[in-house]
């Protein structure tokens, strides 16, 4: 509900305050279509992945995107990421494992599919994620526009 309300609103801003220029940008928001369709999949694949594992060894599972992201914008954006910023996503990596833990706690198992479908998630997730980053630094269209494209 929350989302929906932000989008409409955001919408009516942009055709307020852009309306005029709203065609223009039609190819823009178009471009945004994949993202999109990136965290449609994303979001199937958690649902598939809960029937194959459970939800904190998922959570400790998703920790990966950290990392995956790090690497990303190493290995395509020639970002230097210090030792100690390695280190820190390290420790975000253990704590958010720690966490999950808790006394007395049954039922935390992984199979070969859910790790297998937490790797995908990672690398869809990033990628989605990445691309949205790359487009709104792109195209310098409206703030409101940017609100409804995500």
């Amino acid at each position: 509900v929350g989302e929906v309300f932000k989008a409409l609103l955001s919408l009516a801003l942009f055709l307020i305050f852009d309306g005029a220029r709203a065609a223009s940008w039609s190819h823009a928001s178009m471009l945004f279509a994949g993202p999109a369709l990136l965290y449609v999949l994303n979001a199937q694949i958690y649902l598939c992945a809960l029937r194959h594992t459970s939800p904190p060894v998922w959570t400790v599972l998703m920790q990966g995107r950290v990392l995956l992201t790090a690497l990303t914008y190493r290995v395509f954006f020639g970002r230097e990421i210090s030792l100690l910023r390695w280190g820190a996503l390290v420790v975000l990596g253990v704590g958010a494992t720690v966490s999950q833990i808790k006394p007395g706690m049954t039922g935390a198992y992984v199979t070969l599919p859910a790790l297998a479908l937490g790797a995908t998630a990672c690398a869809v997730s990033v990628a989605s994620s990445i691309s949205v980053e790359m487009l709104l630094k792109r195209h310098t269209c409206p703030f409101y526009l940017q609100q409804v494209q995500m």
